[in-house]
């Protein structure tokens, strides 16, 4: 069995990395609209979270996209993707649910 390895990562330049970020705070604070944080931790939580997630979901879906090509024991790399894939789903809901019940009252209409 030999695993193929990718001839090479694609990273994006930090400049389009940066704007990236950029856009996506301002989808995810518009997402939060009528609630607006209320405290220093709640407005520090709320623009710092989404960042470890996109991270993750970016070497998921990279880690993805390299076991798809491989042949031997397809069936195995499927329940490896489909492993990861699920791992992400699951890092999203307890990053939510703990914010959510950590800083509940923290938050106020806008």
């Amino acid at each position: 069995m030999q695993l193929r390895l990718p001839q090479k990562l694609i990273l994006p330049s930090p400049r389009h990395a940066a704007a990236a970020l950029l856009v996506g705070e301002v989808i995810w604070l518009s997402l939060l609209y009528p609630l607006v944080p209320g405290s220093l931790l709640a407005w520090v939580v709320t623009l710092f979270l989404p960042i470890p997630i996109v991270m993750y979901g970016y070497f998921a879906l990279g880690a993805v996209c390299w076991l798809s090509p491989q042949s031997p024991a397809s069936k195995w790399r499927q329940l490896l993707a489909a492993l990861v894939a699920i791992s992400f789903g699951v890092l999203v809901f307890l990053a939510v649910y703990c914010v959510e019940h950590q800083l509940s009252g923290q938050f106020h209409y806008g």
